[in-house]
This record gives structure tokens, sequence and C-alpha cells, in this order.
């Protein structure tokens, strides 16, 4: 379907031209105040939906691994995985510091991972991600460097223009290198990717789930078909499972949000997800519909496969904003996922053009989001409290 100019496209990827990322400036450290002037900015502007960034060149790429040596002569950031820690072999950049990024009230601050394990039990079940989608016009090895250096060790892969994110041979190579294992893949099913192995849904979703089988996925995201594709709604109601269940991945889907008022997806609502027994949760979707994050929670909670994560500015416009820097009271719905009995991935889906200068920068602001994410689900509060956080400023 193409998009008159001007007009807002249906997913999370955004559009417009690419942001380059000019590896030679150096960003203020990310913070709260720093997160406030951004929410400023895209209230005033409008903010459009994350988008891919142009990396640096190669060299510049060599040049911030500092002094990490290629990798078709045996370099690059490689760990050895030993139960909930992670050993390091070769150079890496030092971790930034969780108390300088986010001062955090509780013993947590030190590695709210283990902290979230030890009050909840379920760290393993429960693991944080983040997704390659705003990075999708970065090279892989680079991308996936990145996250492994901001704390995660898993990643939520995007299966986007790029060949190489599609070529499992390649993800799983680069994947263990940087020590992340890839447990949920996305399909590429925005609007920015509609030719993007293949334009008819069936058969994307059947090539989706096939490379995320090879990948080793447990789950593939999916977005539902538009409200005139009436034979690939009846598709994923009656067979879609049954196609997924040969490959070992679940098919899960995810609820979108109405555009300039309009509901071109068919499943926006809590009720249209019931449709499906495994569902994505997205808290800036739901924000964007209008829908309480609690009501929605109760009435999909045992259904939900993998929650996406991230905040909202009530502007009617999918922000996939830092967890606190919008209106949704992610403080304490996370605190609530964390205290109960529910078991599964959550993804950080950020938008991060703002935190795109440099590599640290891009680390530091990933590692800071890690931290909130964590700590809340641990039952944990950030310094100042969310709720707290003043309106942004100019």
């Amino acid at each position: 379907m193409e998009l008159a100019d001007g007009e807002e496209r249906h997913g999370q990827q955004g559009s417009g031209d690419p942001v380059r990322a000019e590896g030679d400036r150096v960003p203020p450290h990310g913070d709260a105040e720093r997160d406030r002037q951004r929410a400023a900015r895209e209230k005033a502007e409008g903010d459009r939906p994350c988008q891919g960034v142009v990396a640096p060149a190669r060299t510049a790429l060599a040049q911030q691994r500092r002094g990490e040596r290629p990798r078709d002569q045996g370099g690059g950031q490689r760990r050895e995985q030993r139960g909930e820690h992670e050993t390091r072999i070769g150079p890496c950049p030092p971790q930034p510091s969780v108390q300088l990024l986010v001062p955090v009230r509780q013993s947590c601050a030190n590695d709210p991972r283990l902290a979230w394990s030890t009050m909840t039990g379920t760290s393993h079940s429960r693991r944080l991600l983040v997704s390659t989608g705003p990075l999708a016009m970065s090279p892989l090895n680079w991308t996936f460097d990145a996250i492994a250096d901001a704390g995660f060790d898993g990643a939520e892969l995007l299966l986007a223009h790029n060949p190489e994110s599609r070529d499992p041979e390649k993800v799983l190579a680069y994947a263990q290198e940087a020590g992340l294992d890839i447990p949920v893949v996305h399909g590429p099913y925005m609007v920015l990717l509609r030719t993007v192995m293949g334009s008819n849904y069936i058969e994307k979703t059947r090539r989706s789930l096939a490379v995320s089988a090879e990948i080793g996925a447990r789950i593939m995201v999916a977005h539902a078909p538009f409200r005139w594709e009436r034979g690939a709604r009846g598709w994923v109601l009656s067979e879609v499972n049954d196609v997924a269940a040969g490959t070992g991945v679940t098919f899960a889907m995810e609820n979108l949000f109405p555009v300039a008022g309009r509901n071109f997806s068919s499943v926006v609502t809590p009720e249209q997800l019931q449709a499906f027994p495994n569902v994505v949760f997205d808290t800036s979707h739901f924000g964007v519909s209008g829908i309480d994050l609690f009501q929605a929670w109760d009435a999909l909670s045992e259904r939900v496969a993998h929650l996406h994560v991230s905040d909202n500015f009530g502007n009617g416009k999918d922000s996939h904003a830092p967890i606190g820097s919008g209106i949704l009271p992610l403080e304490r719905f996370l605190a609530r996922v964390g205290a109960s009995d529910w078991s599964g991935t959550i993804t950080l889906e950020l938008d991060c053009r703002a935190y795109l200068d440099t590599r640290d920068s891009l680390v530091a602001f990933l590692a800071r989001e890690r931290v909130k994410a964590a700590t809340l689900l641990a039952g944990g509060e950030l310094d100042p409290p969310l709720a707290a956080t003043p309106d942004p400023v100019h």
C-alpha cells in the first residue's frame, strides 16, 4: 500500500531519510534531563517512530571498537557464557556506570538483573532483550556488539532490508561472537518493509517462521493483516499456528494502533487479540490506542508470550520513548508484571535517534534503559521517582 506524501506510516519504524551517526561528534552524557529535553522537542515537533541509523564507515567503526582486530583475523568482542554471568575475552570498552547513569535507591543498583532474580526467582524466564529494529540500517555485527556492551545477553532481531539480518548463518555467527542469543525474531511487517520476504502476507509469514527456526528463536513477532486482507485474516485465525508448530517457533500476534484515527490493522484492541493463543503486548501501541495498560494486562496476561516495553508521549503517535519520559504508568506497570507469576521475554523497543552521534552514546543509553527496566521489574524505584518527573521544558 503506497502512502501519500506526509501521511503517517503504519508500524514501528517510521519514515523519512535515515539518520546518520557521525562518530566525530561527542554528545552530552545521557540522563533524565536529556530525556525530558528530548520529550519536549518531540511534543513540539511531532514525534516520528524510531528509524534506522546508517552506521559510520567501517574504518570509523574499527576505531570505535578501541583496538579490536578485524573479524576475519579472529578479532571481535567474544564472550564466554557462564551461568548468569559472562566472561569477556579480548578488548572491550568499560561498562557504563550504573550509579552515574541511573541513581537507584535499592541495592539492585549494583546489578539489577541479580536483584531481580533474588526478588522474583524468575530471571531466567523473564529476560530483558533489546530490539535491533532502530539500528536496522547498521551493520549487524556492529549492532550486536553495541547491544552486548550495554549489558544485554540477548536481542530481538528484526528481519529487515539488510540481507544479513535474514541470513541465519551470519546472524548466528555475529551473535555468538558478541555473546548474544536471539530468542525472539520480528517479522518484516512494517510498511517500510512491505516487500521484504515477499509482499503476500501468508508467504511472508511462512518464510519468516522458517528463518526464525533456523536462527533458533522461540518466538516470531507478527503484525496482523490489514482489515481488507480477508484471506490472510482467515489464515492467521485458522492455519498459522499449525504452520508455526511445524517449525517449532511460537507465532505471537502484536497489538497495533490507529493511524490518524483510522484502524488499518485488524488487531488493535485486547478483544481482537483474544482471538490468538499467543500475543505480544506493546505498551507504546496501547498508549497510542488510548487503552489502559492494566485493563489490557488483566485481559491478556495469560496469553502474553512476549512484552514490548517503551513509553509514549500521548500525542496520538507511536513514540517508543525512553522509560519515564512519557505519559504511561510504566513504574507501576512493570512493578506489577515483576510481582506476578508471568514468565516470558521482554524487549526494550526504543527510539534511539537522540543517542546515535557516537557508539559510546548509544551504548550508554541502552545500558541506562536496561537498568531502569530491571529495577522497576524488581520492585525498586528510580531516583527521582518517575511519577514525580517534571514536565519537559524547551
